[in-house]
């Protein structure tokens, strides 16, 4: 019975994860008007899912990050109650943020409920050092890299963009070659000037469709260029998602040895899919219009920024937050813009303090109510 509880809460959990996180990749797209609430969130289910799937190859350490190695006795870092407390304390605190509309971290709240359900396993005790070490300097530092990269990137973008005098109706222009020029010598002969080459130069779109220029090979308007980027940045965030957080949520049931790892991740993937599908219209309205507002270019540097850090960390194995890291990204982008809703950010940044110890008195309280009763 607490194999079968174990899997309904780690299903829970991950539903909970896609409802509040699988909205935050394309938040920006549908925070400019790229995109509807409907295909914004139906790129994300596709990313997610290429992410999850990807995870079985290049996110294998984050399988194990969350099982309580090295806070427990080896004994409980597969016992079922212990990994059933963890996976609730979580999945409640993810599910309740969602329901008030507040993007939140499952990274977060699983730390939260690991130090929590650990500390009654060990009667009273924790190693801060390994969760310190492990899980609260990736996701304290992390955050703090995103908003002062995303600020600084967009700062320096705005700049170069200036004195290129590339603005939106601009356009990057390759002309064809030309044919070389001759000149006549006073012997009669004829002397060849340059040789033919193409011309690489940004120009305003008007005058680069003037009827003197239609030579030209590539003509792409700089919203062009931008949008595609977006999209792409957009879909990297996503699949970085599915990427990190999917490994661990099957941690929690990986750990128990009750199933096979293939069977975990595609319950987890299909689970967070339909989360993300079903609840995440309060989260996506929040991220994507109430924290500030973006154009493209703002919207494609957060999310440059965010995707390569949420990748790079599952590479590496580091539990980071794609929330946190998502929302600071945005957040610094619009501090430089001077646009940001500080309210708004205060307001989340509440809501992730506020994670650790509620999913640490869950966790807590479900493993006493375990131990108490026997099960």
């Amino acid at each position: 019975m607490l194999v079968l509880l174990l899997l309904v809460v780690t299903l829970f959990l991950a539903y909970a994860n896609g409802a509040n996180d699988n909205f935050k990749g394309v938040a920006t797209l549908y925070g400019d008007g790229t995109l509807s609430y409907r295909q914004a969130l139906s790129m994300a289910t596709v990313a997610q899912i290429a992410g999850s799937i990807a995870s079985v190859v290049f996110a294998a350490a984050l399988v194990k990050a969350f099982s309580g190695k090295g806070l427990v006795a080896p004994e409980l870092t597969s016992a079922t109650d212990f990994l059933t407390a963890i996976g609730f304390g979580a999945a409640a605190t993810v599910m309740l943020a969602t329901v008030l509309g507040f993007p939140i971290s499952t990274t977060h709240a699983l730390t939260g409920a690991l130090a929590g359900t650990a500390f009654v396993a060990n009667n009273g005790s924790l190693d801060l050092s390994v969760i310190g070490k492990s899980f609260f300097l990736p996701l304290l530092v992390s955050p703090l890299l995103a908003i002062t990269t995303a600020g600084m990137l967009y700062a320096g973008a705005r700049w170069v963009s200036g004195k290129l005098n590339w603005a939106n109706d601009s356009c990057f222009c390759i002309s064809a070659p030309q044919t070389a020029a001759a000149m006549a010598t006073p012997a009669g002969s004829t002397l060849s000037m340059a040789a033919p080459r193409r011309l690489m130069r940004i120009a305003k779109l008007e005058a680069c469709q003037q009827e003197d220029l239609k030579a030209d090979l590539l003509i792409l308007p700089t919203r062009t260029i931008v949008s595609g980027l977006h999209f792409i940045s957009a879909f990297a965030l996503c699949f970085a998602r599915g990427l990190n957080d999917t490994p661990k949520i099957v941690g929690v049931l990986f750990a128990a040895k009750a199933f096979s790892i293939d069977v975990s991740l595609s319950a987890v993937a299909i689970a967070m899919a339909v989360g993300g599908l079903l609840q995440s219209r309060k989260v996506a309205e929040r991220m994507s219009k109430k924290v500030t507002p973006l154009d493209e270019p703002q919207a494609l540097t957060a999310n440059l920024v965010a995707s390569f850090y949420v990748i790079a960390a599952s590479r590496l194995g580091l539990p980071v937050s794609t929330t946190h890291i998502s929302v600071s990204a945005i957040s610094g982008v619009g501090l430089i813009n001077r646009s940001a809703n500080l309210r708004v950010i205060r307001d989340i940044l509440l809501s992730w303090v506020l994670t650790l110890p509620i999913a640490a008195i869950t966790g807590m309280i479900l493993y006493t109510a375990f131990k108490t009763f026997g099960a």
